[in-house]
């Protein structure tokens, strides 16, 4: 795959007449969006299989929708970040499917997750550090943002478990990951 990707970026580079440094930023790009996009699609696939769609496409938009902002956990290869993306996905399901929560319970978690993220985002990656000060603020800003209005779509439909609780335990989820290493 990285061996396609390579060549695709390289002939993109001769036909527009890029410099090495280019190419080898589109060669980046292109390995990104291609394997979170295969992760991505073969999380939806593997949950939808096992008759979980609704609350695999909810957790995954709101994942997909927040994380590059607020940042979190990260893996160190592709197999392990689909691992643990197929477990905590799978984790939020169960606990959203087996765990009855009234509307104060949702209140409550989504305004204690929506704290710790606020206090922690965005949490850098080491490997792609962000160091300037306007970037950061957007980014939690942003992040924020699409975490409230969730938060608040999860209280608005608190009757459609489905929704509300994949949506709260997602959020939850996000703010766990956001602790994991110092």
């Amino acid at each position: 795959m990285r061996t396609l990707i390579n060549k695709f970026a390289t002939h993109l580079s001769e036909v527009n007449h890029y410099t090495k440094d280019e190419e080898e930023q589109i060669a980046y790009s292109l390995r990104i969006v291609v394997f979170e996009l295969i992760k991505v699609l073969g999380v939806i696939l593997f949950f939808s299989v096992a008759g979980y769609t609704a609350e695999v496409l909810i957790a995954i938009l709101v994942m997909t929708s927040s994380k590059p902002f607020i940042g979190g956990y990260h893996e160190d290869n592709q197999v392990k970040c689909f691992v643990s993306t197929l477990l905590i996905i799978g984790s939020i399901i169960y606990l959203g499917n087996n765990i009855h929560m009234d509307i104060v319970p949702k209140l409550i978690l989504n305004l204690v997750a929506l704290f710790c993220i606020w206090n922690q985002a965005p949490v850098v990656n080491p490997k792609m550090p962000i160091n300037r000060e306007e970037l950061l603020k957007r980014n939690r800003a942003v992040g924020m943002a699409v975490l409230l209005v969730c938060a608040v779509i999860s209280l608005i439909f608190y009757r459609y478990t489905k929704v509300s609780n994949t949506m709260v335990w997602i959020i939850v989820f996000q703010a766990l990951l956001m602790f994991n290493k110092p």
